[in-house]
């Protein structure tokens, strides 16, 4: 039976696979949005530029962009904290590819382990209650014998 404690390793290991497979579409996105709230605050300014518009309607575009660029710091950020991660995945992705063969194999263990466990005797069959298999030589000595 698995214990608590090799749980817990697979289950960190299952984890890290998780996010092995997810940065890089993560990291995308969040390339992607900071794309986004530059463009929509690079539409803001044009159209500032480009309009007359009475005060309030002025404030109203100063707080979409205020939103926009506090948005873009966080994804930013977020970013920036996980590109370190990224490039090291990349550059050690060799090692990961082994870590998802590593992880089928373990996984075959834990059924196996988990799994139920039968045992054919070789010689004492009768401590386990069964008859001795039928051979062609324990045959041929019961016809001998009688």
């Amino acid at each position: 039976m698995e214990s608590a404690e090799t749980a817990k390793i697979r289950k960190t290991i299952e984890d890290l696979a998780v996010i092995v497979r997810t940065l890089p579409v993560t990291i995308e996105t969040l390339t992607e949005e900071i794309t986004r709230c530059e463009a929509a605050t690079m539409d803001i300014d044009h159209w500032l530029e480009l309009n007359e518009f009475p005060a309030r309607v002025g404030g109203r575009m100063s707080k979409k962009i205020k939103e926009l660029r506090l948005k873009r710091r966080d994804l930013k950020d977020n970013l920036m904290i996980l590109t370190p991660i990224h490039e090291f995945l990349i550059a050690h992705s060799s090692a990961f590819k082994q870590m998802d063969k590593m992880r089928g194999e373990v996984r075959k263990k834990v059924a196996y382990v988990n799994g139920e466990r039968s045992y054919t005797p070789r010689v004492l069959h009768e401590l386990f209650g069964q008859e001795p298999p039928v051979t062609t030589c324990s045959a041929a000595m019961r016809k001998a014998e009688g």
